[in-house]
């Protein structure tokens, strides 16, 4: 069976802590610092806007369906993003909200803000 931690790693790439180094010999090493390497799928492709897993669940009389939905994570112009609200139509988001059109500006759109996301085929 598969766990968030395993599927995060696979769409987002692997998690990696960083550690500053000290600033003096001996002195004390700064605060631990956590990303992603993005060698995940995401990386690799701009035609997925997101992931959605299905579970369904059977209990007693009573069939329950989870959904989870994992956006990309790609900060590129070519990638196609879904708002907010697109992926809460899918499902439940957990802490990946921030991940939504919205949220993440394209990568070199150095003037726009967060809440402004590009229209589809408009430039910067």
């Amino acid at each position: 069976m598969l766990n968030d931690f395993s599927i995060e790693a696979a769409l987002y790439g692997d998690l990696v802590v960083r550690l500053t180094a000290p600033t003096s010999p001996g002195g004390p090493i700064g605060e631990p610092t956590m990303h992603r390497n993005a060698r995940g799928l995401f990386r690799l492709t701009s035609r997925i806007s997101a992931v959605v897993i299905h579970r369904r669940r059977v209990e007693g009389d009573q069939i329950r369906n989870d959904w989870q939905v994992f956006p990309t994570n790609r900060a590129n112009s070519d990638t196609l993003r879904l708002t907010l609200a697109e992926l809460k139509r899918f499902g439940e988001l957990g802490d990946r909200a921030h991940l939504s059109a919205e949220s993440t500006p394209n990568e070199g759109d150095e003037d726009a803000e967060p809440g402004q996301p590009l229209e589809l085929g408009e430039t910067k």
